[in-house]
């Protein structure tokens, strides 16, 4: 895997976790939906090229980074509910 695709998983995550606290309200704190962020989009990401999701090269892998930080998220708004 080259660095390009962790480096694009960890702006993901970033960006995910960035949006997860501007919308949840004050829900989430900034360092705690960053980290959550980046916790579900990098296994997601590098877990989605290792099983050989290669659709429009790095976007497909993307998607699914995206996806797992936003079930990251949206799982822990649900558990400190």
């Amino acid at each position: 895997m080259d660095p390009f695709s962790i480096l694009m998983f960890m702006a993901v995550g970033l960006i995910a976790g960035h949006v997860a606290h501007k919308t949840g309200e004050g829900e989430v704190a900034l360092p705690a939906a960053l980290m959550l962020g980046l916790a579900g989009a990098l296994p997601g990401g590098i877990s989605a090229v290792e099983a050989g999701m290669d659709f429009y090269a790095v976007l497909g892998p993307m998607v699914v980074a995206l996806g797992c930080a936003t079930v990251c998220l949206l799982t822990w708004r649900q558990l400190q509910a």
